[in-house]
């Protein structure tokens, strides 16, 4: 699977802005939109008959995905600081990340996260809840060479989805009879048929209907980057990062 990081990046983060003094650079960075994405998903559930699906076998077919294109291009403003743990901060697009200096080396790190829940309950006895956890971890390496620099740019990301059900409700309740939890994609029955999670059957072990699934994501591009001669860059934030 190929991905564009730079979008990724958008979609994942949560903008942050700092302001700090200090020596500024601004850097134009390349990110390779070749991108090597792997995800992996892992399931636990109590649906009793429940059943992971497996791969489909592609039988006589051979799919093949190739993609070439040009490199996105972001910005980079990198301040120095007067920090215990950290030397300089990295506005990349106006995300924030930390970063330590040895030589010609700079690693940077930005973890960010978020959790969400969504729940609704009806008086004659039913009730559903949706929860979901986001983390990333994104980091990036230079080596710098002159006025410019190679490296690579990494995500580690997890997204987990807890759905809580009642097992079973009166037809009273006016939800779908087979439940609101998107079982059906991810077990079946045992002999190839999507699970539901139906009002008046007891498909689970107790009372509630649990279905989490997590997906692990690893992905990484190879960058570089030239500084500019600008002595002045706006940002997409307002001000300068405060620290």
């Amino acid at each position: 699977m190929r991905t564009t990081l730079p979008l990724v990046l958008a979609s994942a983060l949560a903008a942050g802005c700092v302001s700090g003094s200090g020596n500024i650079t601004y850097y134009e960075i390349f990110v390779d939109r070749d991108t090597e994405t792997t995800c992996e998903d892992t399931i636990q559930h109590n649906y009793v008959d429940g059943t992971e699906w497996d791969d489909a076998d592609p039988g006589d077919w051979t799919y093949e995905d190739m993609w070439e294109g040009s490199p996105d291009t972001v910005w980079m403003k990198l301040f120095d600081i007067d920090h215990t743990d950290y030397d300089m901060i990295a506005l990349i697009d106006c995300y924030e990340f930390w970063c330590v200096k040895d030589g010609k080396n700079l690693d940077c790190e930005r973890d960010s996260w978020s959790e969400s829940t969504d729940s609704e309950t009806h008086a004659d006895g039913y009730a559903y809840t949706v929860f979901e956890a986001l983390s990333s971890v994104w980091s990036f390496s230079f080596e710098f060479d002159g006025n410019m620099a190679t490296g690579s740019m990494d995500l580690e990301s997890e997204d987990t989805t807890t759905w809580t059900e009642t097992d079973t409700w009166p037809d009273t309740v006016p939800v779908y009879s087979s439940g609101q939890t998107p079982v059906y994609y991810y077990l079946h029955d045992g002999d190839e048929f999507g699970l539901y999670n139906y009002y008046d059957q007891a498909e689970c072990s107790s009372s509630n209907c649990e279905l989490t699934v997590t997906e692990t994501c690893t992905a990484s591009a190879d960058i570089s980057l030239y500084r500019t001669d600008l002595d002045d860059l706006d940002c997409c934030c307002d001000e300068d990062p405060v620290y």
